[in-house]
C-alpha cells in the first residue's frame, strides 16, 4: 500500500498486533486475482479517469463514486468482532459497506474527509457536505456529486453500529456538523503511530549549501502545494541571492520540476523506498510542508524523529504537530510568507532546541503502544454498545 493513508493504516494495524490484537489488513494487494477481480481492477482504472475529468483542478481528485475488488466472504474467513475500514475507494463500494454494516460493527479511520462528502477527499474550506452537497465547487457535474452523496448518507441511515476515529482534532472539528458524523456512536482523535527506526546512518552535511525536501506521494496534487512552494522559493531567490539551497522533490510526476533560480536549485528525485526516503530526511536541513489542506501528515512526525527542521503552512492538523518557534515553523499559507519562514528558520540562533523538543513531541504524539491501545479501547468501546 501507497500513500499516505495506507502507510498509516499498515502502521496503525502494525501497532495492533504489537500489544496482541489479531488484526489482519486487506488491501487490493492482498485479493486472489480471478477473471472477477481482473475486471474490477479495470473498472476502477475507467472510474478514476472519469473522476479526474470531472474534478475541478484545485481540488485535485474527487471520487464520487466507488468500484468493490473485494470479495466480502474473504472478511468472513477471519470471523472478525469488527471491520476497520480506511481508505476504501475502489476498493469498498457502498453496498460493500453497507453489507459489512449488516454483520459487523464498523470503524472508519478518516483519513481524509471522502466518507462524509460526495467526493471530495479535501474539502478547502467547503461546507455543502453539511446538506446536500449542491453546487460543489470540486466538481464539474454538480448532479454527479449530490447524487453520491444522497446515496452515501442513505446507506449510512441503515448502518446500525459504527465509530469514527480521526487522526487529527481538526478533522473531527471540520466534519462534525455532517449527516454521517451525527450518526455515529460516537467518535475519538487517534495520532496515526509512527514505527521510530534508530538505524538510519547519518550523513555529514556541507556548509555551503542548505539541503531541504518536498515530499508527496504524488507531485502533481495541487492542495500539498508544491504549485505555491516554487513561488516562495523565487521569491526567496531574489530576496537573499547569497544562500545556496537544493530542494529535492520526492514523489511521482510525469511532469518536469526541476528549476534553477541561481542560488536555488530544485531537483526532482521521483519516488523513492522507504530506508532511502529516510536517508534523505536526515540528511536534509528543513523539510517544506506547504500544503493548501491536510489532516496529519506522517512525513512531518517522520523528520521529527530524525531531527529535520519542518516549515510547514499552518492549515489543518499541521498546528497539532508543530509549536511555531518552539517545534518546528509555521507560515501563513501565501506564497510571500512561506518565503519569509524559511528565512526565518534559516537565522534561528535555537535550531538545536527546536529539533530536540520537536523529536520528543513526535516520539510521545505517534507511540505505537499507545495508538494501539487506543484503538482497542475504541473496539471495545463499540462492541458493548
Amino acid at each position: 500500500m501507497s500513500g499516505g493513508a495506507g502507510v498509516a493504516a499498515q502502521r496503525i494495524v502494525s501497532s495492533q498486533v504489537k500489544i496482541g490484537l489479531q488484526s489482519h489488513l486487506l488491501c487490493r494487494n492482498s485479493n486472489p486475482q480471478g477473471i472477477s477481480g481482473r475486471l474490477n481492477a479495470v473498472l476502477g482504472k475507467v472510474n478514476t479517469v472519469a473522476s479526474r475529468v470531472i474534478s475541478e483542478e484545485k481540488y485535485d481528485f474527487i471520487s464520487p463514486f466507488s468500484i468493490s475488488n473485494i470479495e466480502l466472504d474473504i472478511i468472513k474467513e477471519f470471523q472478525p468482532d469488527l471491520v476497520n475500514v480506511h481508505n476504501w475507494y475502489n476498493y469498498l463500494s457502498l453496498k460493500d459497506l453497507q453489507k459489512l454494516g449488516e454483520q459487523f460493527p464498523l470503524v472508519f479511520t478518516m483519513h481524509d474527509a471522502r466518507l462524509v462528502t460526495g467526493g471530495c477527499h479535501v474539502t478547502l474550506g467547503c461546507k455543502n457536505f453539511e446538506n446536500s452537497c449542491s453546487h460543489c465547487p470540486a466538481s464539474k457535474i454538480d448532479s454527479v456529486v449530490k447524487l453520491s452523496k444522497n446515496r452515501q448518507d442513505l446507506i449510512f441511515s441503515e448502518i446500525v453500529k459504527y465509530a469514527l476515529v480521526f487522526p487529527s482534532q481538526w478533522l473531527r472539528q471540520e466534519l462534525a456538523n455532517s449527516e454521517i458524523f451525527g450518526q455515529a456512536r460516537f467518535s475519538e482523535v487517534i495520532n496515526n503511530p509512527l514505527e521510530i527506526k534508530h538505524d538510519i546512518p547519518g550523513v555529514e552535511k556541507t556548509e555551503k549549501q542548505i539541503e531541504m525536501c518536498f515530499i508527496s506521494a504524488t507531485l502533481e496534487s495541487n492542495f500539498k502545494g508544491l504549485f505555491m512552494l516554487k513561488e516562495a522559493l523565487l521569491m526567496f531567490s531574489k530576496q537573499h541571492p547569497g544562500i545556496q539551497i537544493l530542494v529535492n522533490l520526492v514523489g511521482s510526476s510525469k511532469q518536469d520540476f526541476d528549476a534553477n533560480f541561481g542560488n536555488i536549485v530544485i531537483r526532482k528525485l521521483g519516488s523513492l523506498s522507504s530506508d532511502s526516503m529516510g536517508e534523505l530526511l536526515k540528511r536534509a536541513d528543513y523539510l517544506l510542508v506547504p500544503s493548501q489542506s491536510d489532516n496529519f501528515p506522517n512525513v512531518i512526525s517522520e523528520a521529527q524523529t530524525l531531527g529535520t527542521l519542518v516549515i510547514a503552512t499552518n492549515v489543518g492538523g499541521i498546528p497539532e504537530m508543530i509549536v511555531d518557534g518552539v517545534s518546528g515553523f509555521l507560515s501563513e499559507n501565501t506564497a510571500l510568507d512561506f518565503a519569509r519562514t524559511m528565512k526565518r528558520a534559516i537565522d534561528s540562533k535555537d535550531s538545536s532546541n527546536i529539533r530536540a523538543q520537536a523529536k520528543i513531541d513526535a516520539q510521545s504524539r505517534c507511540s505505537e503502544e499507545n495508538a494501539g491501545l487506543e484503538y482497542k479501547r475504541v473496539y471495545e468501546k463499540l462492541l458493548v454498545l
